[in-house]
């Protein structure tokens, strides 16, 4: 192929800190307001806050409300035998939710981003062998998952991620090999009994990797007691158990905790969420001198009347940072031949980070002329031998070729979700 090798090289993410060290860089964190009694305050200014990084004041540098912000929504439901009753209506409810939260105004890169992930919080149970997930891949109308950093929503849903894991693999997951590689704001709604047998990673674990990610986890408890032994105490316990891990995921991450009963149905929940997740505030400082490892942080407000929710900390990483993958979020035009300039948008598509473009059919290889290169933009013209290849049965017309962007140490990043069609 094009790489020096011969070989096609994809791409490996690889674990990248959420704040990388140094007092030139910001740390950005995200912070939730609520009056005492309650209710949203989302008309505050960078004067209204403090923050405190190991007991010392920070300087607040900027202030963006999530309303101003895209967002990057992961979406955890529970498919364990816990919830296997009640898993029809908690479909129906997520794909109302999405349709109505994710806002696709403006131009791509402005418009929010999202994936679901069904996994087993029981991973050793075995689903029915007639269970279909079907019918929820088409209510949440959700594409294949095709690259790991393009998490472009179509609405009301965006990629669909199946994982054999329990509660806290999952969580893991989702926040290291997705979220992480995400921008703006980024939130994670757990749907769940809270309870986990069978994960790797342990809870300490799942926290530590929604912090790395800069991610605020919303962990909705939704206990079937119908699919637990019919007592009382043992109902309670494992009610409290699962509550517990979910209160403590939430409250460390600076997200809430909610809980689905006969008062507050899901639908109410996603409801309020729906608000929760465009009303806060993203604070960004500039830390002290870096000491590598877990940094505890403290949000206030100066009115005694509020109260603020924020995360706990961060993690400051020693050495250089590895640069971010190039990401590609749009492409124009989507039809084209030969010699015709293209204009794929993104980030992370400077010179220091992309240095060739080719297009591919999986089997041939052309590089594509650059003509304009900034870290947002990439415009290049289709070659001129990029023309349509022997029509075979069951090939779609017209001929599709694949995106491809080299990356400065040569590994290719292969972009299946943006393809420039020829005939």
């Amino acid at each position: 192929m094009v790489a020096a090798s011969g070989v096609l090289r994809r791409a490996e993410v690889g674990a990248q800190e959420s704040i990388p060290p140094g007092s030139e860089r910001l740390v950005t964190v995200h912070v939730g307001v609520r009056s005492r009694s309650g209710a949203i305050e989302s008309d505050l200014g960078t004067a209204d806050f403090l923050i405190d990084e190991s007991d010392r004041r920070q300087t607040i540098r900027s202030l963006v409300r999530d309303a101003d912000t895209p967002m990057a929504l992961g979406l955890l439901m529970d498919i364990g035998a816990s919830e296997r009753r009640v898993f029809d209506r908690v479909h129906e409810a997520s794909y109302g939710f999405l349709g109505r939260v994710l806002r696709r105004e403006g131009r791509l890169e402005q418009q929010d981003r999202a994936f679901v992930m069904l996994f087993d919080s029981q991973k050793e149970s075995r689903r029915p062998p007639d269970r279909d997930l079907r019918p929820l891949e088409g209510a949440l109308r959700i594409e294949p998952l095709v690259e790991r950093r393009n998490l472009v929503a179509t609405p009301p849903g965006g990629v669909l991620i199946r994982a054999n894991e329990a509660l806290y693999d999952a969580v893991v997951r989702a926040c290291g090999q997705y979220l992480k590689w995400e921008g703006g704001r980024k939130a994670c709604l757990l749907v769940s009994d809270g309870i986990d047998y069978g994960s790797e990673s342990t809870l300490e674990a799942a926290i530590e990797s929604a912090q790395r990610a800069d991610t605020t986890i919303y962990a909705i408890q939704n206990f079937d007691s119908g699919s637990y032994a019919p007592t009382r105490i043992s109902l309670r316990y494992w009610r409290q158990i699962g509550g517990l891990a979910l209160r403590q995921m939430s409250r460390e991450t600076g997200g809430a905790y909610l809980e689905v009963s006969e008062e507050q149905t899901l639908e109410t929940i996603y409801g309020a969420m729906e608000e929760e997740l465009r009303s806060g505030y993203n604070l960004a400082y500039t830390p002290g001198p870096f000491v590598p490892g877990y940094r505890r942080i403290h949000v206030g407000v100066k009115r005694p009347d509020l109260l603020a929710r924020s995360r706990e900390g961060y993690y400051a990483t020693s050495g250089v940072d590895p640069a971010l993958p190039p990401r590609i979020t749009a492409v124009d035009p989507v039809t084209a031949t030969g010699g015709d300039l293209v204009t794929a948008r993104g980030n992370e598509l400077g010179r220091s980070n992309v240095r060739a473009v080719y297009l591919t059919d999986g089997v041939r290889s052309f590089p594509a002329a650059l003509v304009a290169q900034t870290a947002t933009a990439l415009q290049f013209k289709v070659p001129e031998e990029a023309v349509a290849g022997a029509w075979t049965v069951g090939r779609r017309r017209p001929f599709e070729w694949t995106l491809m962007l080299e990356a400065a140490d040569g590994t290719l990043f292969s972009y299946t979700a943006f393809t420039i069609a020829t005939d």
